[in-house]
């Protein structure tokens, strides 16, 4: 692995939601394990049809992806990305999307202040240290902020449906 990984228990750090919606998502994980090449064709329409979908994509560089493109009109999303030069670019891309909110923020274990490490290929800057060179390399490292999900599902009322992570790492 190219980076240091801290041994963490995210259990608590989670948003309340009822035990329905608990097994629908750990149903749909399940299908996407196996495979199931019915699991979009099923899915995708209901889940589109929900007036109250909120999605989270954590490490949103480069916006959303396009298997949710489907998702973008319908879905509440929560971009959160700690990088100040992608920050800045994901506000410019979607200014004019209400629907869309951009958070420069670390999802992490705890709230405060961390540090991310900016490597010498951008898509890589991580809140762990890395430990390979090239691409890896720290370039310098900045103080962002963080908070948990629980505390970021408790301060705005979000109750995502679907969690995107894509973190270096610290998935």
């Amino acid at each position: 692995t190219a980076y240091e990984i801290p041994k963490r228990d995210w259990s608590s750090d989670v948003c309340s939601s009822d035990l329905a919606e608990y097994r629908a998502r750990t149903e749909l994980q399940r299908l996407q394990a196996r495979g199931s090449s019915s699991l979009r064709a099923f899915s995708s329409p209901l889940i589109a049809m929900r007036d109250d979908l909120v999605i989270f994509d954590v490490g949103a560089r480069g916006g959303i992806l396009p298997k949710f493109e489907y998702l973008r009109k319908s879905a509440e999303w929560h971009l959160f990305e700690p990088d100040p030069r992608e920050y800045r670019r994901l506000q410019n891309q979607y200014r004019r999307e209400d629907r869309v909110k951009i958070h420069q923020l670390a999802l992490d274990a705890n709230d405060g202040v961390i540090d991310l490490h900016m490597t010498l290929k951008p898509g890589v800057a991580s809140t762990l240290r890395p430990t390979a060179g090239g691409r890896f390399t720290t370039v310098r490292k900045i103080s962002v902020s963080s908070a948990t999900v629980a505390t970021y599902c408790a301060e705005t009322g979000a109750r995502p449906f679907l969690i995107k992570l894509d973190t270096q790492g610290t998935e």
